[in-house]
């Protein structure tokens, strides 16, 4: 096991690690489909198709779930 993945399994000592390789794939699937619709709705606010200025910064929360994506997958995640 990774020193990383030992720092974030000390909340979860009874948790095996199959388990834990499981929460992780599904957690860097979720950043990634978050961070793909985030682009979608940027898309939308940059072209015109809505006008909504909350949309205005998805871009960079895209960009910062990516980037989790990468760390995780990396093994660079601790706590």
């Amino acid at each position: 096991m990774r020193q990383s993945e030992q720092k974030l399994s000390r909340g979860f000592k009874n948790v095996p690690v199959c388990q834990w390789k499981t929460f992780l794939s599904i957690f860097v699937l979720v950043c990634f489909v978050s961070a793909s619709l985030g682009q979608q709705i940027y898309y939308r606010f940059y072209h015109g198709h809505t006008k909504d200025e909350r949309f205005k910064g998805f871009l960079k929360k895209a960009h910062v779930l990516q980037r989790m994506c990468e760390m995780t997958m990396a093994g660079k995640v601790t706590d």
